[in-house]
């Protein structure tokens, strides 16, 4: 009886992880506490992404989804201690072992106040651009439009 291994080769990551870690914000894990959010709209959407693309997002500790697949989660908060804001994350789908997860590639919000305070809080590394979750009868999209008006 053989004593070798099969083993399955799935897809790595190729990303490299020092742009983002040199962009990261720091956090001060001792101040860090919740924010009660109050009345939010939600918006989902999950759509395939090429793996190739995929691949040189995800750093090589992860695996990227099969099929490749990314989100873009709009919220839409009407009242919060730190006041109404719209926030959009777009995500990469991956997996660490069998574990599914989506990697935030890029957030965005609204406004200064509300990006600050994700930074600070949570290690959001988040750019202000015109965020919008839009809603009309039974459907719902998400608009972000960066500062360059992209």
């Amino acid at each position: 009886m053989s004593t070798d291994l099969n083993v399955v080769h799935h897809p790595r990551g190729d990303g490299d992880l020092a742009p983002l870690l040199a962009s990261a914000p720091k956090i001060d894990f001792g101040a860090n506490r919740g924010l009660e959010l109050e009345s939010v709209r939600i918006h989902y959407c999950l759509f395939e992404a090429r793996m190739a693309q995929a691949k040189q997002l995800i750093p090589p500790s992860l695996h990227p989804g099969n099929p490749a697949h990314m989100s873009i989660t709009g919220y839409s908060v009407s009242d919060s201690e730190i006041g109404p804001f719209e926030y959009a994350v777009v995500a990469l789908g991956c997996r660490a072992g069998i574990k599914p997860h989506m990697l935030s590639v890029s957030s965005y919000f609204s406004n200064e106040k509300a990006r600050d305070y994700f930074a600070n809080n949570f290690g959001y590394n988040a750019v202000v651009a015109d965020v919008e979750t839009l809603r009309h009868h039974h459907e719902t999209s998400t608009k972000i439009v960066l500062p360059d008006g992209r």
